[in-house]
């Protein structure tokens, strides 16, 4: 992929993320919790998605993707504990998706949402340098 092409899909990422947790950030103030936990997980997809393009690591899986990020940004310390967000993303938005009553809070939810602002803004930092 030409530089250009792939600085343009980055930008379109992060932009996407910005959107998309936006629209968490609606559902939640509707307590649409569900609704919620699936945009912040998407939305954090899209910023890793990003890294991932960054480095031109290419997967055809959530869970590969997971694996990445953990491996090359978590274990490294390239970015802090609040990237365990999007682990924790990735779990409750399975569980909101899949279990027929998710144990889902306000508070708990809104927590999630908070942290991934946090990492959002750690991911475009390392993305815009």
């Amino acid at each position: 992929m030409k530089e250009e092409d792939k600085k343009a899909l980055i930008k379109y990422r992060l932009q996407n993320t910005t959107e998309i947790l936006t629209e968490a950030k609606l559902m939640l103030e509707n307590k649409m919790l569900k609704g919620g936990c699936n945009r912040i997980y998407y939305a954090l997809f899209n910023a890793v998605h990003g890294l991932a393009l960054k480095d031109e690591f290419s997967c055809k899986t959530h869970s590969g993707l997971q694996t990445y990020f953990n491996k090359n940004y978590l274990k490294t310390n390239v970015i802090s504990s609040v990237g365990d967000v999007y682990n924790k993303a990735l779990v409750m938005r399975g569980e909101s998706d899949y279990q027929i009553t998710p144990d889902l809070t306000q508070n708990v939810v809104n927590e999630l949402f908070d942290n991934a602002l946090k990492l959002q803004e750690e991911i475009t930092k390392i993305l815009n340098k």
